[in-house]
């Protein structure tokens, strides 16, 4: 590979493998960790776990005053030009600023946790759990600026350990916690675990702070603003539908969409694990004109094929199977939930790529109008749709949401570059995996025992990496061996 942007493409290439590595490692242990809490918590206590989710994420959009964008697209380009104090201007202004806010907030939570205990169990007498996960909106704050600061000095080995703390060490703490001292304990368990983990994070950066100085904050805020109004366009495009739930429906149902989200949400996780390193590399690299960029866009696609669409089509194949184990079946109703959220992953990976690129390339004002398609079919679709078709209306209306979202990412991004998407690759991977998640799926619905789906994952599995071996072209098998590091 002599080419400059396929030396940078194998570059990004290595670094989504160590991050979506740290999460293969979660994966595991979330099979086992997330089987015990399905099987062992109640229908009301997974409804806490799900009303804490939502309350963080809407207060993260408050206080979080698009600093998170700013922070991600401002620190690489001061690196790359050395520019320290600006770098430490930043870092304090950012830090003070989101803290003071999430702090306040923590307190309002507190204060009205007695109607807030209404809205979400329908009745009184959960105020303790609601005035405990008001001190996550504090916890969760502080996590998040850390790990995106983490994200644009490019510490990707920094990122990957903290995901692996995140992901193992703290639900085995949380789970010890749940069986002493129950749900309670559990949610103390999250908070503090966070905590401790930002601190860590924030001592791997703490040599760029520096003097004690602030940016202007008008001038921060001013460019921050668009990030900040995406912020709540991209509640309304990704978190609406829980608050929507958890508002008009019933706090079971909640759990259980909740439990079918959680599946979503690692993929998801995944996705932005293999994506994350692209975006910093982009804005290091658009200087180098347009060509370089639109290379390893589509290189990016093949990419994305293969490490995408398996794993989603392998997710649908196993949804009876997996929601019969997590729970003890008492999730089942959340199937046709399951398989249409995750068909809509592979829409979302590839709209991560479009947004990534239209952030690295444009301003922030592109993106938000991105978003807004997208929220607005969320939300107002969700709303129109829930009375008459309950949890699953829900469910199309975040598919049809990310479609609409994707043609957007492409069109916005068509203003700075001609972007390519390797159809070829995409449809020959996407219909092994749909072949392959048959064989696997369908003998597990019809005849459903624990040696039918063994074997079913064993064929399918096996005729997969058959397959997919024969179609990969000699560039592919090259750019996997370079980015395993096998050349």
């Amino acid at each position: 590979m002599n080419n400059y942007s396929e030396k940078e493409s194998v570059k990004v290439g290595k670094a989504s493998m160590k991050l979506a590595g740290a999460e293969f490692i979660n994966a595991i242990f979330v099979v086992f960790y997330f089987l015990i809490i399905t099987r062992t918590f109640s229908k009301i206590e997974m409804a806490s776990v799900a009303v804490m989710s939502v309350i963080m994420n809407i207060s993260a959009i408050i206080s979080g005053f698009g600093l998170h964008a700013t922070n991600t697209k401002l620190i690489p380009e001061y690196v790359s030009k050395n520019e320290k104090e600006k770098i430490s201007q930043l870092l304090w202004s950012s830090y003070v600023l989101i803290i003071s806010v999430s702090i306040l907030i923590t307190f309002i939570v507190f204060l009205f946790a007695t109607p807030i205990s209404r809205m979400f169990f329908k009745k009184e007498g959960y105020e303790a759990l609601i005035k405990i996960i008001a001190f996550s909106v504090f916890t969760n704050k502080f996590f998040e600026i850390t790990f995106h600061n983490l994200t644009g000095f490019q510490k990707f080995t920094e990122i990957s350990l903290s995901q692996i703390l995140n992901g193992v060490f703290v639900r085995i703490y949380t789970i010890f916690l749940y069986f002493s001292t129950g749900i309670r304990g559990y949610l103390l368990g999250l908070i503090t675990a966070q905590f401790v983990i930002s601190l860590w994070m924030l001592s791997t950066i703490r040599k760029y702070f520096g003097k004690f100085r602030f940016m202007s904050f008008k001038k921060l805020l001013k460019y921050s603003f668009p990030f900040y109004l995406n912020g709540y366009i991209k509640y309304g495009a990704d978190h609406a539908d829980s608050l929507i739930v958890g508002i008009f429906l019933t706090p079971k149902v909640l759990a259980t969409y909740y439990v079918v989200k959680r599946f979503i949400n690692y993929l998801e996780i995944y996705f932005s694990a293999i994506l994350r390193p692209l975006s910093p590399k982009i804005i290091e690299l658009k200087k180098q004109g347009r060509e370089v960029i639109e290379k390893i866009l589509y290189r990016s696609t093949r990419y994305l094929s293969y490490t995408v669409i398996p794993p989603v089509l392998f997710l649908i194949s196993n949804s009876y199977f997996l929601l019969h184990i997590y729970g003890k079946g008492k999730y089942l109703p959340g199937l046709p939930v399951l398989i249409l959220l995750s068909f809509g992953g592979i829409i979302t990976a590839f709209y991560f790529l479009f947004m990534g690129n239209v952030f690295s390339l444009g301003k922030p004002v592109d993106t938000t109008k991105i978003e807004i398609v997208k929220s607005l079919v969320n939300v107002a679709g969700g709303l129109l749709i829930i009375k008459f078709f309950g949890v699953l209306g829900i469910a199309v209306t975040n598919l049809i949401a990310g479609g609409a979202g994707l043609v957007a990412g492409y069109l916005v991004l068509k203003k700075f570059i001609t972007p390519k998407v390797d159809l070829k690759t995409f449809k020959n991977v996407f219909l092994i995996s749909l072949l392959c998640g048959c064989i696997i799926g369908i003998p597990q619905f019809l005849f459903y025992s624990l040696p039918t789906v063994i074997i079913s994952i064993i064929l399918g599995v096996s005729l997969f990496i058959l397959l997919i071996r024969k179609i990969m072209s000699e560039d592919d098998k090259e750019l996997f061996n370079l980015i395993l590091g096998r050349k």
